[in-house]
């Protein structure tokens, strides 16, 4: 929680989250009302994180989690918290909500870096496996190329729609806070292989 009231600036101390280890697979669907895919090992839900338990997920998901992993698995549920009120409940778009999660959990260490950004954008208002594989990638080079007061001032401009995202909304206040719209191209630019 230090770390994540650190970047957010956010003093949480009092009505902390609750974290909730769940035993398997049958019980994530039947909490989500939903038959979910094995990449699904943990969400958040208001001042809740679930997790799939460290000891099933060789079984019940994808891969095993190492300790490491585990412990950024969690630090990246509670960071969907630290966004969601930092945007007043907004959500979208996934990829910076799932990219910032990512990169201040720490969770992006266990990730391939991607040779280019080629997907990534595609995942404003829907979720999918592949949003992980390069939307912390793009915002550790927002973050390198322009510092996190610009990522905590895109934020806030979010919550200041008071809910009404849209993605024709949200390229205007990236652009008016970054000064260019986003696309592969531009986050291509601002990258080298050096670089991250």
């Amino acid at each position: 929680m230090e770390r994540l009231n650190n970047f957010f600036n956010i003093g949480w101390i009092h009505n902390l989250p609750s974290v909730f280890v769940v035993e398997d697979r049958t019980t994530i669907d039947c909490l989500r009302n939903e038959k979910t895919e094995p990449w699904v090992v943990g969400w958040s839900d208001r001042r809740k994180v679930f997790l799939l338990s460290r000891e099933k997920m060789k079984t019940e998901s994808a891969r095993e989690y190492s300790i490491d992993e585990y412990n950024a698995l969690l630090a990246h549920e509670l960071c969907h918290l630290f966004f969601n009120s930092s945007t007043n409940g907004v959500r979208t778009p996934i990829w910076l909500n799932e990219g910032l999660s990512g990169y201040v959990s720490g969770d992006i260490q266990f990730k391939e870096k991607p040779k280019s950004f080629s997907s990534f954008l595609e995942f404003f208002n829907k979720d999918g496996a592949e949003v992980y594989d390069e939307s912390a990638f793009a915002i550790k080079v927002l973050i390198d190329a322009f510092g996190k007061e610009k990522i905590l001032e895109l934020l806030q401009k979010i919550k200041e729609t008071s809910g009404n995202m849209t993605k024709g909304k949200f390229d205007d206040l990236f652009k008016e806070v970054y000064g260019f719209e986003p696309t592969y191209d531009a986050f291509n630019d601002l990258t080298s292989p050096k670089d991250y």
